[in-house]
């Protein structure tokens, strides 16, 4: 049976796809490069990442935010939370890449998303450290955004299966 959605809800699942493979291709070919900022002083480098850090967190404000305030099925708030943790990993893997010399082990941006994913799941393998004060500030600032997009993936798919019930009433179904 298919399912019909009012013209705002259709293509999350496709946008969500998008998102990740836009992102994924920029992350994989732009040239993130450290000399960019060679010669910065480590306060600039903090700013420039309390401003990064802003505008993801505005970004992934707007995303939770709309998955919430236009009743979205639990599936669909499921592709919105796959494509904030997404851009959240993409994100911190640029940032540690750009970052690199003050990292052990981290050589590739292949290292530096796999840096991100451990940090994001807690595992930490130890294989990939942060040595320098400016490696240790992000991964500071990684783990507690972590945490807070953690709790808000918690928050956002309980929140939509306890309104399960109430939608499968109106008629409504989920999108597989």
């Amino acid at each position: 049976m298919a399912v019909h959605l009012p013209p705002g809800r259709r293509g999350v699942r496709a946008l969500t796809l998008l998102t990740m493979v836009v992102t994924g291709a920029a992350y994989a070919v732009a040239p993130l490069d450290a000399s960019a900022l060679a010669g910065t002083s480590g306060t600039v480098r903090a700013v420039l990442l309390v401003v990064c850090v802003g505008a993801l967190v505005a970004l992934v404000a707007r995303l939770v935010r709309g998955a919430v305030t236009h009743g979205r099925s639990f599936a669909e708030r499921l592709w919105v939370l796959l494509a904030v943790v997404w851009l959240v990993v993409v994100f911190f893997a640029a940032v540690a890449y750009v970052e690199s010399a003050g990292f052990t082990g981290l050589r590739t941006k292949l290292d530096a998303l796999y840096f991100s994913v451990t940090t994001l799941t807690t595992v930490g393998f130890g294989d990939i450290t942060p040595v320098s004060q400016g490696a240790r500030l992000l991964v500071v600032v990684q783990m507690l955004f972590d945490v807070v997009v953690v709790t808000t993936a918690v928050t956002l798919l309980a929140s939509a299966r306890s309104g399960d019930g109430d939608a499968r009433a109106a008629g409504e179904e989920d999108i597989p």
